[in-house]
């Protein structure tokens, strides 16, 4: 019986090289979301509490959105691109019209501030994480830092070096210790399986 040959890996070179440069914020930049779909446009926010709507292949500034009084943290777009999300250090949730600049609803009652937001399905349902909270669940042993949405689950990694996948449909919950701190969790593109990173540099 004969050996199957084995397969030769291809190393894919990492890019270095910055293919341009946006017009910066007046301070550090903590979140950036691309356009669903064709990723044409891209959405910065930022330490100065301001979001910004950029075209990236032109670097042209289309729009300024202003709203929070903290630090913008997160961001997510709708399917549709007609709506964003945007969670800060004021404890709130704000949805965005994209082509008005207004907020469409402000979720407030928040006890710590809003790390993470995610879209789901067909954007009607929204998620966040705040303090220790994840929806209706908050066992959390830290701050959630990241969240990851796939249809009926979603992953939530943590500063207490967790990640904890919740099946939505069943109410069941997996946890999965990694021993420092989570700072952001994929899904990939099979929904079998998921990636992470960690302060600790793997």
């Amino acid at each position: 019986m004969s050996r199957p040959t084995p397969k030769t890996s291809t190393t894919i070179p990492f890019p270095t090289t910055p293919l341009t440069r946006l017009p910066p914020h007046p301070g550090p930049v903590h979140a950036l979301a691309f356009s669903a779909s064709s990723g044409q446009y891209l959405l910065t926010g930022s330490q100065d509490r301001s979001i910004r709507l950029f075209n990236p292949a032109s670097s042209k500034l289309i729009q300024t959105y202003s709203a929070h009084g903290y630090e913008v943290l997160d961001l997510a777009v709708s399917q549709d691109n007609a709506r964003f999300a945007s969670v800060g250090g004021d404890k709130v949730v704000l949805l965005w019209d994209v082509a008005t600049a207004s907020t469409l609803r402000r979720f407030n009652g928040h006890a710590g501030r809003v790390n993470c937001v995610r879209f789901a399905g067909e954007g009607e349902i929204r998620w966040w994480g705040e303090g220790r909270a994840v929806m209706v669940w908050g066992e959390a042993g830290d701050s959630v830092s990241c969240l990851a949405v796939d249809g009926g689950r979603v992953w939530a990694g943590s500063v207490d070096g967790r990640v904890r996948g919740y099946d939505l449909r069943a109410g069941e919950v997996e946890v999965d210790c990694l021993g420092a701190s989570v700072t952001s969790v994929g899904v990939t593109g099979r929904g079998d399986g998921y990636l992470v990173s960690t302060l600790d540099s793997r």
